[in-house]
């Protein structure tokens, strides 16, 4: 564990002398958030060096970042550059902690260390504003180049030669939404706990340290956790491009007691007639009340009908929480 008493030096060019107190609490504070919940990567020093380049990079101990994360920034980057911080280091844990086993694992690596930077911002801005705008920025390019990309399982291989982009959009950007999904999909929406997600990350990471690991070592781990088989997940949003657009309707009908029946009609598209989902549900109940259900969701039609609630729903949010990747349109009933 990165203790308080052990060293972490920043260092960098006299003209970005006072950002360099701002980077080096920055990667500390990061460092202390991903010990507490992957694991210790056993470094007594973490260093964080300045580059002349708009990329990072992270070695053993060390991480390269970029000279435009030192500047003063005045542009509206302060949360991208937080995030672009806590990415370099989470490569401690993912790509070096625990090194990927073939290219086509390579999210294990890039996809781990873009959602654990993510993360961390929810955590260090205690908002989740960024998180959440984030994954739609990234779900926005995602469809915007559905047809162009391969999928995660394909590694490097996404990439174009004359483009190259492709890597970064699929492996990183996708791959790190397949964890958020993953994360969702294991909350309790009952205590909003993420006990079992948050133990499947110390598990991997306590397991295959200093060793390489493949998808099916993690999903092996994350089925433990989850009590589930994983298979149709993983092959879903790893093995191929399908991105699932929603039409949904919803109907609440008094019932006895003041209690009410809802009736929920999902129109499922874009997606092969097998594509599955368990898409997280919250209505928002008179007197303040919530409840948090999940819907599985298969096929071009499903029509179900939701448990008796104990008030009238005046809300529903299908899909909250961006638990699935996927766009969703509200239609009346």
């Amino acid at each position: 564990m990165l203790h308080s008493d052990q060293a972490l030096r920043s260092f960098g060019m006299r003209s970005v002398a006072k950002a360099k107190e701002r980077v080096a609490l920055e990667v500390s504070q990061a460092s202390e958030f991903f010990t507490a919940m992957f694991g210790d990567v056993g470094h007594q020093r973490l260093y964080a060096t300045i580059i002349p380049y708009g990329h990072g990079e992270a070695f053993p101990g060390l991480i390269h970042l970029s000279f435009s994360t030192f500047a003063l920034n005045e542009d509206g980057r302060d949360d991208f550059d937080q995030f672009f911080r806590a990415h370099e280091v989470a490569h401690q844990w993912w790509g070096i902690g625990v090194d990927f086993a073939s290219y086509r694992d390579q999210w294990l690596s890039e996809g781990f260390s873009n959602f654990s930077g993510l993360w961390y911002t929810q955590i260090a801005q205690k908002s989740s504003k960024y998180y959440f705008d984030q994954l739609e920025r990234w779900k926005s390019d995602l469809k915007a180049r559905q047809r162009e990309v391969g999928p995660v399982g394909l590694g490097y291989r996404t990439a174009t030669a004359s483009d190259g982009s492709e890597y970064n959009l699929v492996v990183y950007q996708k791959g790190a939404w397949t964890l958020h999904m993953l994360r969702n999909l294991m909350l309790d929406l009952r205590t909003m706990k993420e006990d079992r997600f948050e133990a499947t990350m110390r598990e991997y990471f306590e397991t295959y340290k200093g060793r390489s690991a493949s998808t099916a070592d993690f999903r092996r781990i994350a089925e433990k956790h989850a009590g589930a088989e994983l298979g149709w997940f993983v092959d879903q949003w790893l093995n191929t491009t399908a991105i699932p657009e929603y039409r949904v309707a919803w109907l609440a009908e008094p019932g006895e007691n003041g209690r009410y029946k809802v009736k929920l009609r999902v129109k499922q598209q874009k997606v092969p007639e097998a594509f599955l989902a368990y898409v997280p549900v919250t209505l928002q109940l008179e007197g303040g009340q919530v409840a948090r259900l999940r819907v599985k969701v298969q096929g071009a039609l499903t029509e179900i009908e939701l448990p008796v609630m104990p008030a009238k729903p005046t809300s529903l949010v299908f899909n909250d929480l961006a638990g699935v990747l996927a766009d969703v349109t509200m239609e009346k009933w």
